[in-house]
């Protein structure tokens, strides 16, 4: 019998409804502990870290993004910004699932998740249930529905994946070559240059890391918008960009790590 392949679950809520956090998260408890789940939020993040490379990480590579919707996380730019949108680009290409959860009154009608079916049943507000336990458990047997489909899924992919470390049969660039190509356009501000570079290399054998090119990709087009449409301070913007410069030097380090550069 094969073992059950863990799905990973990325859960995005705004400081202000903490408290709804960690009750989600104990109620999630029985099945993380079986290893039916492994679930990420920023409390997990070590000291020393850099916390935006963790979440990014950890949001590209999530089979399962919960959002806890309320006026406070539709509220955050940095939330809309870089979780929800991160989290729609890979719903768009089948890679992840969204699943809003409604912790308080919202206008979820207007709102990015209006086409998601959410949780509770009914969309009916966590904190207007009379039972806030009974709210969680009609949230974690949906949840559980959600999970069992992704593991066959899975289960299936694993068991029709051709042996072999480049099925496709695609040509692979060489790795230095493509490195010090990528390092150069990023150092003389190329960034749309370095990251296609990033992404046809990866895309093959390093899904994770092609996963997280996608989100920085979109990312950096947000920021171009954004100087272009002057909507926030070029400083701001400046800071951002050389957020995303250092997010990629690192994809390069640990891609030349593991291929033994």
């Amino acid at each position: 019998m094969s073992v059950p392949i863990p799905i990973k679950v990325f859960v995005s809520y705004s400081r202000k409804d903490k408290d709804y956090k960690e009750e989600l998260l104990e109620f999630l408890a029985p099945m993380r502990r079986n290893d039916t789940i492994q679930i990420w939020n920023d409390k997990d993040i070590l000291p020393g870290e850099q916390w935006e490379d963790e979440l990014l990480e950890r949001l590209t590579t999530a089979d399962i993004v919960i959002f806890l919707v309320s006026p406070s996380l539709l509220n955050s730019d940095y939330i809309h910004r870089v979780e929800i949108k991160g989290a729609m680009e890979r719903h768009k290409k089948g890679e992840l699932v969204i699943i809003p959860i409604l912790i308080r009154n919202s206008d979820f009608a207007e709102s990015d998740f209006k086409t998601f079916q959410g949780l509770p049943s009914d969309l009916k507000p966590v904190s207007t249930w009379e039972d806030r336990d009974s709210a969680w458990l009609n949230i974690t047997k949906g949840l559980k529905r959600v999970i069992e489909s992704i593991q066959k899924k899975k289960e299936r992919n694993t068991t029709t994946t051709s042996v072999g470390n480049n099925p496709s049969g695609e040509t692979m660039p060489d790795d230095s070559t493509v490195f010090d190509k990528a390092r150069t356009a990023i150092v003389n501000t190329k960034m749309k240059d370095g990251i296609e570079l990033l992404m046809n290399y990866t895309k093959i054998n390093h899904k994770d890391r092609y996963n997280s090119l996608l989100l920085l990709s979109s990312q950096f087009n947000a920021l171009k918008k954004d100087r272009e449409l002057k909507v926030r301070r070029d400083d701001d913007i400046d800071i951002s960009i050389n957020r995303l410069k250092n997010s990629l030097f690192s994809i390069i380090d640990n891609l030349e790590k593991e291929t033994g550069e």
